[in-house]
Parts: structure tokens; C-alpha cells; sequence
């Protein structure tokens, strides 16, 4: 993974927020799935040549 992709993922889940609140409620599932999404997005930062800042930055953040 690079900055690029790294930027390009976090745009994507942005929408995808933004798209399971526009109804204003979020179910469990969408939820579940988001959490699901993320962890797979910070193993896939942990293996990277991402540099450590941006790593440590993207694994501090911490799923329900």
C-alpha cells in the first residue's frame, strides 16, 4: 500500500458513512461491516511501506 491508496481507502469509507447515515440510522449489519472493513485496512497498514507516522497514526484508531 502507498499514500495514494491509503487516501483513496479512507475517501471510500468517508462515502460510505456518509451514505449509511443519510437516513439518519445505522444498522447493526452496516456497522458490523464498517468495523469489519476498517480492521482489514489497518492489517493491510501494518504490512506496508506506508511511513511509520502515517502507520502509527492509522493503528491508533480504534474500532467499538
Amino acid at each position: 500500500m502507498n499514500v495514494e491508496t491509503c487516501i483513496n481507502y479512507l475517501e471510500y469509507v468517508s462515502r460510505e458513512c456518509d451514505k449509511h447515515l443519510k437516513d439518519n440510522q445505522v444498522t447493526d449489519d452496516e456497522l458490523v461491516n464498517l468495523i469489519i472493513e476498517f480492521e482489514r485496512f489497518q492489517d493491510k497498514t501494518r504490512k506496508s511501506e506506508l511511513p511509520e507516522e502515517i502507520k502509527n497514526k492509522i493503528l491508533e484508531i480504534q474500532g467499538m
